[in-house]
Protein backbone atom coordinates (compact mmCIF):
# COMPACT_ATOMS: atom_id res chain seq x y z
CA UNK A 1 0.00 0.00 0.00
CA UNK A 2 1.29 3.58 -0.71
CA UNK A 3 1.75 6.16 1.95
CA UNK A 4 -0.85 8.58 -0.05
CA UNK A 5 -3.30 5.36 0.12
CA UNK A 6 -2.48 4.88 3.83
CA UNK A 7 -3.20 8.69 4.49
CA UNK A 8 -6.26 8.61 2.33
CA UNK A 9 -8.13 6.00 4.90
CA UNK A 10 -6.53 7.98 7.92
CA UNK A 11 -7.90 11.23 6.67
CA UNK A 12 -11.52 9.77 5.94
CA UNK A 13 -11.65 7.18 8.57
CA UNK A 14 -11.07 10.32 11.32
CA UNK A 15 -14.02 12.11 9.77
CA UNK A 16 -16.16 9.05 10.31
CA UNK A 17 -19.50 9.59 12.17
CA UNK A 18 -20.29 6.75 14.63
CA UNK A 19 -23.15 8.63 16.24
CA UNK A 20 -24.80 9.38 12.97
CA UNK A 21 -26.33 5.86 11.46
CA UNK A 22 -29.16 4.81 8.72
CA UNK A 23 -31.35 2.03 9.31
CA UNK A 24 -33.37 1.19 6.43
CA UNK A 25 -36.73 -0.88 6.35
CA UNK A 26 -37.77 -3.26 3.72
CA UNK A 27 -35.86 -1.76 0.86
CA UNK A 28 -36.35 -3.88 -2.15
CA UNK A 29 -35.17 -2.35 -5.52
CA UNK A 30 -30.86 -2.93 -5.24
CA UNK A 31 -30.12 -0.11 -7.12
CA UNK A 32 -31.60 2.38 -4.03
CA UNK A 33 -29.84 0.22 -1.72
CA UNK A 34 -26.94 0.84 -3.31
CA UNK A 35 -27.06 4.74 -3.96
CA UNK A 36 -27.93 4.74 -0.62
CA UNK A 37 -24.53 2.81 0.49
CA UNK A 38 -22.57 5.16 -1.61
CA UNK A 39 -24.08 8.39 -0.19
CA UNK A 40 -23.42 7.26 3.58
CA UNK A 41 -19.68 7.05 2.46
CA UNK A 42 -19.67 10.16 0.85
CA UNK A 43 -21.23 11.81 4.05
CA UNK A 44 -19.40 10.39 6.74
CA UNK A 45 -21.85 7.37 8.04
CA UNK A 46 -19.94 4.24 9.59
CA UNK A 47 -23.15 1.87 9.90
CA UNK A 48 -26.15 0.97 8.07
CA UNK A 49 -28.66 -1.23 9.18
CA UNK A 50 -30.58 -2.66 6.72
CA UNK A 51 -33.83 -4.46 8.15
CA UNK A 52 -34.66 -7.48 5.58
CA UNK A 53 -36.31 -10.40 4.98
CA UNK A 54 -34.34 -13.11 3.13
CA UNK A 55 -31.26 -11.97 1.20
CA UNK A 56 -29.58 -8.55 1.18
CA UNK A 57 -28.44 -7.94 -2.43
CA UNK A 58 -27.10 -4.34 -3.74
CA UNK A 59 -25.68 -3.37 -7.42
CA UNK A 60 -21.93 -2.76 -7.35
CA UNK A 61 -22.31 -0.47 -10.48
CA UNK A 62 -24.03 1.92 -8.42
CA UNK A 63 -22.19 1.31 -5.01
CA UNK A 64 -18.99 1.99 -6.61
CA UNK A 65 -17.08 0.17 -3.98
CA UNK A 66 -18.44 2.24 -1.10
CA UNK A 67 -19.93 -0.68 0.46
CA UNK A 68 -16.22 -1.81 1.43
CA UNK A 69 -16.00 1.68 3.50
CA UNK A 70 -19.63 1.50 5.54
CA UNK A 71 -20.63 -1.13 7.85
CA UNK A 72 -23.52 -2.95 6.75
CA UNK A 73 -25.56 -4.73 9.28
CA UNK A 74 -28.19 -7.14 7.68
CA UNK A 75 -31.19 -7.91 10.24
CA UNK A 76 -34.90 -8.67 10.21
CA UNK A 77 -36.28 -7.04 13.42
CA UNK A 78 -37.01 -2.87 13.12
CA UNK A 79 -37.94 -2.78 16.87
CA UNK A 80 -34.63 -4.79 18.03
CA UNK A 81 -32.27 -2.09 15.93
CA UNK A 82 -34.24 0.47 17.33
CA UNK A 83 -34.65 -0.23 20.68
CA UNK A 84 -31.15 -1.08 20.89
CA UNK A 85 -30.45 2.54 18.97
CA UNK A 86 -32.79 4.60 21.39
CA UNK A 87 -30.60 2.29 24.63
CA UNK A 88 -27.75 3.93 23.19
CA UNK A 89 -29.50 7.35 23.40
CA UNK A 90 -29.81 7.89 19.67
CA UNK A 91 -32.90 9.90 18.54
CA UNK A 92 -35.11 7.85 15.73
CA UNK A 93 -35.82 10.05 13.37
CA UNK A 94 -38.15 8.24 10.43
CA UNK A 95 -39.03 9.78 6.99
CA UNK A 96 -42.88 9.84 6.80
CA UNK A 97 -45.64 11.82 4.51
CA UNK A 98 -48.05 11.68 6.93
CA UNK A 99 -49.12 14.95 9.67
CA UNK A 100 -46.78 16.01 12.46
CA UNK A 101 -43.86 16.08 10.43
CA UNK A 102 -41.00 18.67 10.54
CA UNK A 103 -38.78 19.72 7.64
CA UNK A 104 -35.14 18.20 7.46
CA UNK A 105 -33.85 21.64 8.90
CA UNK A 106 -35.50 21.62 12.14
CA UNK A 107 -34.31 18.44 13.23
CA UNK A 108 -30.99 18.70 15.31
CA UNK A 109 -28.51 15.94 13.62
CA UNK A 110 -25.77 16.77 15.91
CA UNK A 111 -27.21 14.86 18.49
CA UNK A 112 -26.45 11.07 17.64
CA UNK A 113 -29.01 10.46 15.01
CA UNK A 114 -30.73 7.08 13.49
CA UNK A 115 -32.63 8.31 10.01
CA UNK A 116 -35.04 5.86 9.39
CA UNK A 117 -35.95 5.57 5.29
CA UNK A 118 -38.73 3.28 4.54
CA UNK A 119 -39.90 0.78 1.63
CA UNK A 120 -40.02 2.51 -1.79
CA UNK A 121 -43.71 1.65 -1.51
CA UNK A 122 -45.59 1.96 1.57
CA UNK A 123 -42.47 4.22 3.62
CA UNK A 124 -41.86 3.11 7.24
CA UNK A 125 -44.07 0.73 8.75
CA UNK A 126 -46.37 1.83 11.86
CA UNK A 127 -43.99 0.04 14.35
CA UNK A 128 -41.23 3.05 13.62
CA UNK A 129 -44.26 5.47 13.64
CA UNK A 130 -44.40 4.88 16.99
CA UNK A 131 -40.78 4.05 18.24
CA UNK A 132 -39.90 7.49 16.51
CA UNK A 133 -38.78 10.56 18.46
CA UNK A 134 -39.35 12.99 15.30
CA UNK A 135 -40.88 11.94 11.73
CA UNK A 136 -39.28 14.58 8.91
CA UNK A 137 -40.61 15.30 5.39
CA UNK A 138 -39.15 16.69 2.79
CA UNK A 139 -41.02 19.32 1.21
CA UNK A 140 -41.75 19.47 -2.19
CA UNK A 141 -43.84 21.74 -4.95
CA UNK A 142 -44.35 19.72 -7.52
CA UNK A 143 -47.32 17.60 -8.74
CA UNK A 144 -44.72 14.29 -6.81
CA UNK A 145 -45.47 14.48 -3.07
CA UNK A 146 -42.73 12.00 -2.52
CA UNK A 147 -39.08 11.85 -3.59
CA UNK A 148 -36.87 8.41 -4.24
CA UNK A 149 -35.75 7.02 -1.16
CA UNK A 150 -32.33 7.39 -2.33
CA UNK A 151 -32.78 11.00 -2.76
CA UNK A 152 -34.33 11.46 -0.07
CA UNK A 153 -31.58 10.20 1.83
CA UNK A 154 -28.94 11.79 0.20
CA UNK A 155 -31.04 15.38 1.22
CA UNK A 156 -30.99 14.17 4.79
CA UNK A 157 -26.88 13.22 5.03
CA UNK A 158 -25.97 16.17 3.52
CA UNK A 159 -28.70 18.33 6.01
CA UNK A 160 -27.02 16.53 9.06
CA UNK A 161 -23.17 17.28 7.29
CA UNK A 162 -24.15 21.03 7.32
CA UNK A 163 -25.01 21.07 11.05
CA UNK A 164 -22.14 18.45 11.78
CA UNK A 165 -19.61 21.12 9.95
CA UNK A 166 -20.89 24.02 11.55
CA UNK A 167 -20.29 22.49 14.96
CA UNK A 168 -16.38 21.35 14.06
CA UNK A 169 -17.86 17.69 14.06
CA UNK A 170 -14.63 17.00 11.13
CA UNK A 171 -12.34 18.84 12.54
CA UNK A 172 -10.97 16.38 14.73
CA UNK A 173 -11.27 12.59 14.71
CA UNK A 174 -14.46 11.30 16.85
CA UNK A 175 -14.32 7.60 16.95
CA UNK A 176 -13.64 6.12 20.00
CA UNK A 177 -9.70 5.16 19.51
CA UNK A 178 -10.46 1.09 19.67
CA UNK A 179 -13.30 1.63 17.05
CA UNK A 180 -10.82 3.93 15.14
CA UNK A 181 -7.59 0.99 15.59
CA UNK A 182 -10.33 -1.76 14.45
CA UNK A 183 -11.73 0.60 11.48
CA UNK A 184 -8.25 1.71 10.07
CA UNK A 185 -6.97 -2.21 10.41
CA UNK A 186 -9.74 -3.47 8.13
CA UNK A 187 -9.42 -0.82 5.95
CA UNK A 188 -6.29 -1.63 5.23
CA UNK A 189 -6.54 -4.81 4.79
CA UNK A 190 -9.66 -3.96 2.07
CA UNK A 191 -7.29 -2.13 0.23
Amino acid sequence: MTERRKRRIEEVLSKRQHDLVLVLEDLYKEHNVSAIIRSADAFGVLRIYVVKEGEFRYAPSVSRGSEEWVDVIVTSSIEDVLVELKGKGFQIVATYLGEGTVRPEEVDFTLPTAIVLGNELEGVSEKVIEISDVRVKIPTIGMVTSLNVSVACGILLYEAMKQRERKGFFRERRLPPELYEWMRKRWMENT
